[in-house]
């Protein structure tokens, strides 16, 4: 990652448009290898329903969160420019 930072900085004035559909293509060739380890593996597989739901709990939860920051933040700011 680091080497990929460095390698950008240095061509930076380079326009390089192959790159995001690089790393669009390579996003979805990695999920769709998490969806063939997910599918090989019946342990895994079984638990699906239960990480589902922990994942939509915890997903539920972030925005709420993020959503009452953001709330507090602008309420702030506009309190402020008043």
């Amino acid at each position: 990652m680091f080497a990929g930072v460095a390698v950008g900085y240095l061509f930076k004035r380079h326009k390089a448009a192959w790159v995001q559909k690089t790393i669009t293509c390579l996003i979805w060739i990695l999920l769709f290898m998490l969806g063939l380890g997910i599918g090989a593996d019946d342990s895994l597989f079984r638990s699906l329903p239960s990480i589902g739901g922990q994942a939509m709990v915890i997903g539920t939860a972030t925005a709420i969160g993020s959503a009452a920051a953001s709330w507090l933040l602008w309420r702030y700011i506009r309190k402020d420019n008043q």
